[in-house]
């Protein structure tokens, strides 16, 4: 299993063309958001785009977010390990 198949590392998927969106959504899961040179905003899709040239704090802003979520669930919920976060 690579990592885009790993349902437990949340992903930040670049993407070229409509194309390449469709295909991540299929292929990748859970997307935290699409990036890249193309925007996906006029898709109407359920993962935000985010331009990461231009909007630094946005994207720390979805991971910082992310990682609080994982490290309140394995507080309360364990993994087998303490969590390092």
């Amino acid at each position: 299993m690579w990592e885009g198949e790993n349902p437990n590392v949340p992903k930040i998927v670049a993407v070229k063309s409509a194309e390449d969106a469709l295909k991540a959504l299929k292929n990748f899961k859970p997307i935290l958001a699409l990036t890249g040179p193309y925007s996906t905003e006029n898709l109407n899709l359920n993962v935000p785009y985010i331009d990461v040239l231009k909007n630094q704090e946005k994207i720390v802003g979805v991971v910082e977010g992310i990682v609080r979520k994982i490290a309140i669930f394995r507080n309360r919920f364990g993994n087998g390990q303490k969590s390092a976060i």
